[in-house]
């Protein structure tokens, strides 16, 4: 197994957690807009600061697909991170689902 890469995002919007997130993935994930390169299956440790609120959160994952810098998507280069079934990714999935599908204040 190999060892974890740390990687700190901030999410501002609610609207760019939207398009980040990745529901269908079984455990739910991430979408990271980064330059670095990584590599399929690459563990993760996301320090990951969420719209709205104050604290970080921490979750790990693997890397499950990559965009690399020149691509036909007109997408951006990054990753995405699939969470795994650790109590912190559980609860950063919850925090971000409660995030996406209530109402902003």
């Amino acid at each position: 197994m190999n060892r974890p890469r740390l990687l700190a995002v901030t999410i501002r919007r609610r609207s760019d957690l939207e398009k980040s997130y990745m529901p269908w993935l079984k455990r739910g994930g991430l979408f990271v807009p980064t330059a670095e390169p990584y590599r399929l299956g690459d563990a993760i440790y996301l320090l990951l600061s969420l719209p709205e609120q104050t604290e970080r959160v921490s979750a790990d994952g693997e890397v499950a697909w990559i965009v690399p810098a020149a691509n036909d998507r007109n997408m951006p280069p990054g990753i995405g991170v699939h969470f795994s079934d650790s109590e912190g990714s559980r609860s950063l999935r919850s925090r971000i689902e409660t995030l996406i599908t209530n109402p902003t204040p």
